[in-house]
């Protein structure tokens, strides 16, 4: 029946599946079959194929997504992010979608303009940003400045509906405290779940370009988001640590050990009341009138944490990931960057990699550099070495429009001369990854004006 499919045209990846442990995957006639499959049922072309060969589209899926794990897990990160884009529906590249932003009502104007866009658009069409009031063209610097601005502003301009946790990672609010904000709290949108579903698209697009948000996402809610609630209590705890800080006792061992009067657990109850509202919510049916016990202390830890990072950020959770789905295709199951890349790793693509020594040495590696500012250029490698990762960051952005690297790095960049002397600040131009630099007449001079560049302006603007 495998032949015969196979000489017939019709061979499944159900089929393919069957025999996966059996076939030849690092031969590139494998993959190729697999990604281009899975490519046309994620398109939605697959109908006709799919009816022929007696299977649907959900099933295909289903085990096209068995077998993307089976070929590409423990294979590095960068390799499977290379084979997520490359099932990214195809771009008509004869026609642009022009998002326009107001940096004086950066967010409003961001989310009210992605959410108008069709799915077609933010799927098929390259998604180019402009800034109200400036010239620039978007050949990647803008893009990079707008993806690497949204994480922060979200907080500063939705205060409402997002919040920054202890340790610094970004989270929505409660449901039940979104629910509760006024219209005038919501970016100019009516609902809540529209204003998240917006947000969603924004990292949807900031997935599919390669570009960094530069903002660390909670890790439950990415867990939620691109996989599903269902966590052990040893990782609710770890979760609560990693967004809260490990001095929290919820997070410790401690709570479990303890008796119930030394973790201030007398009188309590299988309900929980929501941070920051009055609204209590019933850990189990009748939870509020179910004492907390020695004995069911541990039900009540596991209950109480999932309902504090899971079930009370459900809404929230599935509205943001519809707004991905509606870039990237697929279901919460089949998409391929939830299938190949962990929550974590999701994490850290939308959040970027601060410069570290390494990376500092990978930029210089693939830097050109004209040789009428190489002095320049080497007082330069010499100032970001001594300095701290803030410095490179602002530098960085200055440059390129972003403070925190992607999954592959800088793959090019320049130093070039720039017109004036001592007085003169340098410049940039971020869609080209380009630092000019005047010929400054020493170490110190270039270290003052950069530092005074990079702190007064914003890569492209300078120029």
């Amino acid at each position: 029946a495998f032949v015969e499919r196979l000489s017939g045209g019709l061979l499944r990846l159900q089929d393919l599946a069957g025999v996966a442990p059996l076939l030849a995957w690092h031969r590139p006639e494998l993959p190729k079959v697999l990604t281009g499959r899975l490519r046309s049922l994620l398109e939605g072309s697959c109908d006709a194929w799919c009816k022929a060969a007696g299977c649907t589209v959900d099933d295909e899926l289903m085990f096209g997504r068995a077998l993307l794990r089976h070929v590409y897990a423990g294979r590095p990160r960068e390799e499977r992010l290379e084979v997520c884009k490359k099932l990214l529906p195809a771009e008509q590249r004869d026609h642009k979608t022009v998002l326009k932003v107001d940096r004086d009502d950066y967010i409003s104007s961001a989310l009210g303009g992605v959410q108008e866009l069709s799915v077609h658009q933010l799927r098929r069409t390259p998604v180019v940003l402009h800034f109200k009031g400036e010239a620039a063209e978007d050949h990647g610097g803008p893009r990079r400045d707008f993806f690497g601005n949204v994480g922060a502003r979200l907080v500063e301009e939705l205060p409402k509906l997002w919040k920054r946790l202890p340790k610094g990672a970004l989270v929505p609010v409660a449901d039940a405290v979104a629910e509760s904000t006024p219209t005038s709290d919501r970016a100019g949108l009516d609902d809540v779940g529209g204003v998240y579903r917006a947000c969603g698209r924004v990292y949807g697009l900031a997935l599919k370009s390669g570009d960094v948000i530069g903002e660390e996402l909670a890790g439950f809610f990415v867990h939620q988001v691109a996989r599903d609630d269902t966590v052990c209590l040893e990782e609710l705890q770890r979760q609560l640590s990693e967004s809260d800080g490990a001095g929290d006792i919820r997070a410790s061992r401690a709570i479990l050990e303890k008796k119930l009067s030394e973790v201030g657990l007398q009188g309590a109850t299988l309900s929980r009341v929501i941070t920051h509202t009055e609204t209590e919510v019933d850990l189990v049916p009748g939870g509020r009138e179910v004492p907390v016990t020695d004995d069911n202390k541990a039900e009540w830890l596991q209950l109480h944490l999932h309902s504090k990072l899971y079930g009370s950020l459900r809404k929230a959770a599935d509205a943001f990931r519809s707004g991905i789905l509606d870039v990237l295709g697929g279901a919460q199951r089949t998409c391929p960057f939830f299938v190949l890349l962990e929550p974590a790793e999701l994490a850290r693509a939308w959040a970027g990699a601060a410069v570290t020594d390494e990376h500092l040495r990978q930029w210089q590696e693939v830097t050109s550099v004209s040789a009428e500012i190489g002095k320049q250029a080497g007082w330069l490698w010499e100032i970001l070495s001594d300095g701290d990762e803030a410095l490179r960051g602002r530098v960085l952005k200055f440059a390129t429009g972003i403070h925190r690297l992607g999954a592959g790095g800088l793959q090019l960049f320049e130093v070039q001369p720039a017109d004036g002397g001592d007085e003169s600040l340098p410049r940039a131009m971020t869609c080209a990854n380009m630092l000019q630099l005047p010929r400054y007449s020493s170490k110190d001079i270039l270290d003052k004006q950069l530092r005074k560049a990079t702190e007064w302006c914003d890569g492209f603007q300078v120029l």
